[in-house]
């Protein structure tokens, strides 16, 4: 596939670092691919740090410089030296190399989580003997492209497991397209949606696939790789709503009774699940550290990289407390398997065997039963006994109340109570 012109250039200032093929033939090809993504990396924190800091501008009993002001957000904290307004002083300096290298340190330094996410290329490249200045004016194929916006992804603090998914699907359409990201139109995602439905894939998982598409082309749109998005018009999927149900109360005592009685682990997990609504990724990641007895809480890491506070129901607090009396290993994690690690270390609880668990006790009750059901009915239940709807929000760690309204099933009895009441 042959390299675009005009296109794929970037585009976040017209005259930034004009000129510089000195650089392509000063290092290989994928090195200088990882130059420019360093300078993205950087563009990139630094517009959401200049966001947030106009936010705090606003306000009189804010501090610009509080680092905690802007973590609190989710937004990772510039030093001044590694802000792009800095960095643009150099463009055309031999110095920018260094710049860009001192930029990278500061920001890992500053945001641990950071480290490791970006190639190191950047820094081993040796930007003082080449003494050369560095520009953006370069050209990238679908790989390329697609390694970019993982990054950007992986930033914005998406998993691991939706990263995956994301590639998966992107690559998907690149095979069926056989054409350059930027040479895809509207209809090539029509036609291969449309392939897609006639070999059976359901409306949701279609839609699903759209959104994807659609995160791609708007991120490499706003970034300037190319010109039109070809997901402006292609319209969103219809899908039948279905109401997903809860468990009911008789339905949890059922699974309760059923879960023998020295199974501890088996029991802490269930009511865990039950009291907390935790999502299963944050269970498996807990650690016997994060528990606090006493209070009952205990902290996660959700989705996005945001910390918050959980809280525990008095079966879970004495069925985690009776599994810890039965472990003799050192392992930090609060749920262990019978497997071993290399090392010979017991292995964390795999998300997996958890949902196998689930499964298995629900078909013996003859009971639809999976992980995520018990974050559904634990959302409906405080709902349905009027805790306020952005209190649930917190708990379940969703940043729209319109992603916690898709959990809950209102009990309609409840809605022609508070109707009448409201009414009359």
């Amino acid at each position: 596939m042959a390299k675009k012109e005009s296109s794929t250039m970037l585009g976040y200032e017209d005259k930034l670092w004009l000129a510089a093929d000195k650089l392509r033939g000063s290092m290989d090809s994928s090195e200088y691919k990882h130059v420019a993504l360093g300078l993205i990396f950087l563009k990139y924190v630094s517009d959401a740090f200049e966001v947030r800091q106009q936010q705090i501008a606003q306000d009189e009993y804010a501090d610009p410089e509080d680092k905690d002001e802007y973590l609190s957000e989710n937004v990772f904290w510039i030093p001044k030296e590694a802000r792009w307004s800095e960095i643009i002083k150099y463009t055309n300096s031999p110095e920018i190399g260094q710049v860009i290298d001192k930029a990278m340190e500061l920001i890992e330094k500053e945001n641990p989580r950071l480290k490791n996410v970006l190639n190191n290329s950047l820094k081993e490249f040796d930007f003082l003997s080449q003494n050369i200045n560095i520009n953006l004016d370069f050209n990238y194929e679908n790989d390329d492209i697609l390694e970019e916006f993982l990054v950007i992804k992986r930033v914005e603090g998406l998993s691991e497991n939706s990263l995956k998914r994301y590639k998966n699907t992107i690559i998907r359409l690149f095979k069926y397209t056989k054409k350059h990201y930027s040479e895809i139109t509207h209809e090539d995602v029509r036609l291969f949606l449309n392939e897609l439905s006639q070999n059976g894939l359901s409306n949701i998982t279609l839609e699903n696939y759209r959104r994807i598409f659609t995160s791609f082309f708007n991120t490499i749109t706003d970034y300037g790789f190319i010109i039109r998005n070809p997901m402006n018009r292609v319209s969103p999927i219809k899908c039948e709503k279905k109401i997903k149900k809860e468990f009911t109360n008789e339905e949890i005592e059922l699974m309760r009774e059923a879960i023998p009685k020295n199974k501890y682990r088996e029991r802490a997990i269930f009511e865990l699940l039950l009291s907390s609504g935790i999502r299963i990724s944050e269970l498996v990641s807990l650690n016997i550290e994060d528990i606090n007895f006493e209070k009952k809480t205990f902290k996660v890491i959700g989705k996005g990289s945001h910390e918050r506070i959980c809280y525990m129901g008095d079966r879970a607090k004495l069925f985690i407390e009776q599994y810890l009396k039965t472990r003799n290993d050192n392992s930090p994690a609060l749920f262990i398997s019978q497997k071993k690690d290399k090392d010979g270390n017991p292995s964390r609880f795999a998300i997996s065997s958890i949902q196998k668990i689930i499964k298995k006790l629900g078909d013996s009750l003859n009971i639809k039963a999976h992980p995520h059901k018990f974050r559904r009915t634990f959302a409906t239940k405080f709902l349905n006994k009027n805790m306020p709807i952005e209190q649930v929000q917190k708990l379940l760690g969703h940043e729209s109340v319109d992603t916690t309204m898709i959990y809950i099933n209102v009990n309609q009895d409840m809605v022609k109570f508070n109707h009448e009441k409201y009414t009359n």
